[in-house]
């Protein structure tokens, strides 16, 4: 490290900040190195290496005897050592294709949503509203329209199994909730306990009501 510092010193003028950008590499973590005795990775000490001219067995044991100044000018560093995380090359998509298998999917007895269609197609899904509009928001529609027969259905599956099992709870002189409902419930049943809570309330409301009457 004190190497390091010498080499700071020599090329820079002290300056870290300067010094960073000579060898292509964060002024925070030349300040790591400096002042918080952090130690410089080998990919590090490579780049050091390559713009010093100190031979990097030299710059491993801090040894500037016999070091040849290098000039003080920056170098562009990215031929030498180019960045590990690239982006990647934009994948081409064939979109008459994927508007296509869109539509079908649209007409499908069971509606993917978009977030599955999308990974389906392995793209992400604003791309797909950007590029497939029109299939993309048929398969919306369509998707909405099942949910709410689906929920419709359930509806009317746990009304069925309110209306079965509440006189049964009752002749056992049991008190009718959700517990006792659940117990009596098919093993295969979807109903949602929301929609039972519910029409088990407006049930007993009117049943509160006919009481009263």
């Amino acid at each position: 490290m004190e190497g390091i510092r010498a080499l700071v010193q020599h090329l820079d003028d002290g300056n870290s900040a300067m010094f960073a950008r000579r060898i292509g590499l964060g002024k925070a973590t030349v300040h790591h190195w400096l002042k918080e005795d952090g130690i410089p990775t080998l990919p590090a000490l490579l780049r050091i290496a390559s713009q010093t001219g100190l031979r990097l067995s030299d710059l491993v044991i801090g040894n500037l005897t016999d070091w040849p100044p290098a000039p003080p000018e920056i170098y562009e560093l990215n031929a030498l050592f180019p960045e590990t995380k690239q982006r990647a090359q934009g994948r081409r998509h064939d979109w008459r294709q994927i508007r296509a298998t869109l539509a079908a999917s649209a007409e499908s007895p069971v509606v993917a949503s978009i977030k599955d269609a999308a990974r389906s197609l392995n793209i992400h899904e604003r791309e797909l509203y950007r590029h497939a509009k029109k299939e993309t928001d048929a398969i919306t529609e369509r998707r909405k329209q099942q949910v709410q027969r689906r929920n419709e259905q359930n509806l009317i599956e746990t009304r069925e199994l309110i209306d079965s099992v509440y006189p049964k709870i009752v002749a056992e002189g049991k008190a009718v909730n959700l517990r006792e409902i659940l117990a009596r419930a098919p093993e295969d049943s979807s109903i949602k306990v929301r929609n039972l809570f519910e029409l088990l309330r407006d049930i007993k409301k009117c049943n509160s009501g006919e009481d009263a009457a």
